[in-house]
């Protein structure tokens, strides 16, 4: 699996004065002590992929800040296509890169780039849902959304057929209702139709468009200065061509020139080519003048049958509020309607009987639809509660609930409420996830439900902002065992606090902090071997790292190391 998330630059961001950073497959940990800056990467990431921007994010002192992502989606389909509906994909590049560039101002504005491209907040967002998504501390995330409570029970369950059904129904329904109101609110359907046929009588006749008009004008145009368009065409004849001392024949005398000097110097002969060439377009351009002469006529009454045309267009314009350009679409426009209203689709009795039958079938579907969402509530329910408990939360208890609701607005996705609702504690009844669930026990469900719906997950990479927290020994390898799991079908970035979680990982980043002429600043750098060895030793605790601890970080990686 190549990697999605190939490199993140960022510069001037909070502490962090300059730094790139590469990524690989796999699964990738971020460590340091607090304050050191490891989410300051999440940050950065999310800025670059649409979230809001403060100007206090700007490193003191600079102007700007810079961050720059880059991915590869040579293997993401989804984010292909949204590239190029967009029209920011570049046809040339078959390497499949993806550059997403956010610049904040310290002065309090913000621009965007997609390939180069300038882009929209909303257009980052939408495509970084084709991108990763973000699973963290925080109560903005993905997971609290009821539309992706919603997605994902839809998804586990694999229900795009009954989806597809209601979105149906749905789309019928709304068309019928649609012209229902329309026919419901306009005039008498009699007398519209009259007027209709009455203004269609001159449009018909008339048969206008935008290319006719555009025609009209060009042919009065050469009509009316036909006279003089024939004199400056014989002028320009006569002057090239044909005429005493013309163009052609003093190039002629140049030429002999010429060719007489070129017999003693040969840088000549370049001068003579080149009058030569000027002599042949010379002829042709007098050849055309001819041409067109006798194409032109001075013709009164075409003139006059041009004019009077045209006069129709402006006076049926004016009278139609329209311009002359577009007379044409107007008319069609009018075609249309009085096809529409003389249907007997339009006709408000059966209109008003199809709308019954369209309810009825949207409300089987969007039935059909509830009975399955609820039976796979239940597989869900269960296995997200299997996932949580081993990771710290023994006594959890996920329920999905849904809840149909047959007086709802009708909707492409059915009538039913859906909510996940979690019991943290014995006896606890279950409440809503972001109402219930603390920062570490959401980011620990968040992990619970990727393993659970791990082939279900639209986007390529994951970010696990210290799902850890709160937990340590056999709990945070489970942790880590998790997230090794899911980086089998994905890329997995972690910022941990525990070795058990790092230990397990296949690249471990050091993320630091260090002061230099009295300013903070914070570095990254990837760690191998002895390095990595001694960041565990660090994470394992102690104020002093003995050569015990280090022993102890030697033999937790190579048992990592091996069960990855």
């Amino acid at each position: 699996m190549k990697p999605c998330l190939l490199s993140l630059h960022i510069r001037d961001f909070a502490i962090i004065q300059e730094i790139t950073v590469e990524f690989s497959t796999g699964f990738t940990v971020f460590s340091g002590e607090t304050g050191a800056g490891k989410s300051i990467l999440f940050d950065a990431l999310g800025l670059v992929l649409g979230e809001r921007a403060d100007v206090a994010v700007v490193r003191d002192g600079a102007s700007r800040s810079d961050v720059t992502a880059i991915f590869d989606v040579s293997e993401n389909p989804a984010a292909r296509e949204w590239l190029e509906q967009h029209g920011l994909d570049d046809p040339d590049d078959d390497s499949g890169e993806l550059v997403i560039r956010r610049q904040i101002q310290a002065a309090g504005t913000s621009r965007a780039f997609i390939n180069g491209a300038p882009a929209k907040l909303n257009q980052l967002k939408a495509l970084s849902e084709h991108l990763l998504d973000i699973h963290g501390q925080h109560a903005h995330q993905s997971l609290l959304k009821p539309s992706a409570q919603r997605a994902l029970l839809d998804s586990y369950g694999q229900l795009d057929a009954e989806l597809s059904k209601v979105k149906q129904a749905s789309q019928a329904l709304s068309a019928i209702e649609e012209q229902i109101e329309r026919l419901s609110q306009g005039e008498d359907l009699s007398q519209r139709r009259e007027l209709l046929r009455y203004q269609l009588n001159e449009l018909n006749e008339l048969e206008p468009s935008e290319s006719d008009f555009t025609q009209l004008e060009h042919d009065y145009r050469v009509q009316s200065e036909a006279e003089h368009l024939l004199q400056q065409a014989g002028a320009a004849h006569e002057q090239l061509y044909a005429g005493e001392s013309s163009l052609y024949d003093q190039i002629q005398g140049v030429l002999q020139g010429l060719d007489s000097v070129s017999a003693f110097d040969k840088r000549f002969a370049e001068a003579f080519e080149l009058c030569q060439q000027a002599q042949i377009q010379l002829k042709e351009a007098a050849g055309l003048c001819e041409d067109l002469s006798g194409e032109i006529e001075p013709d009164p009454q075409a003139l006059r049958a041009l004019s009077q045309r045209i006069d129709s267009y402006q006076s049926q314009a004016r009278k139609h509020h329209t311009t002359p350009e577009g007379l044409g679409a107007y008319w069609q426009q009018l075609i249309a309607e009085l096809a529409e209203l003389e249907s007997s689709e339009h006709d408000l009795d059966q209109l008003t009987a199809r709308l019954e039958t369209a309810k009825q079938e949207y409300a089987d579907a969007a039935l059909a639809l509830s009975k399955r969402r609820q039976q796979t509530a239940q597989a869900l329910s269960q296995a997200i509660t299997e996932a949580v408990r081993p990771l710290g939360l023994a006594h959890a208890r996920c329920e999905v609930d849904v809840s149909p609701n047959p007086a709802a607005p009708p909707g492409p996705h059915g009538q039913d409420r859906i909510e996940l609702r979690v019991a943290m504690n014995p006896g606890q009844s279950a409440g809503p996830l972001s109402k219930v669930a603390s920062g570490g026990e959401l980011a620990r469900t968040s992990l619970a439900i990727q393993v659970v719906c791990l082939d279900q997950s639209p986007v390529p990479v994951l970010l696990f902002d210290e799902v850890d927290v709160g937990i340590g020994g056999g709990v945070a390898e489970t942790v880590g065992r998790q997230l090794k799991a899911l980086a089998a079908r994905y890329q997995v970035f972690c910022v941990t606090h525990q070795p058990q979680v790092a230990a397990l990982a296949d690249t471990h980043f050091q993320v630091s902090k260090q002061v230099s002429n009295g300013q903070t600043q914070t570095g990254v750098i990837a760690l191998e071997n002895e390095a990595r060895i001694d960041e565990l030793a660090r994470m394992l605790g102690g104020v002093k790292i003995t050569d015990q601890t280090r022993a102890h970080a030697r033999e937790m990686l190579d048992l990592g190391q091996q069960q990855a």
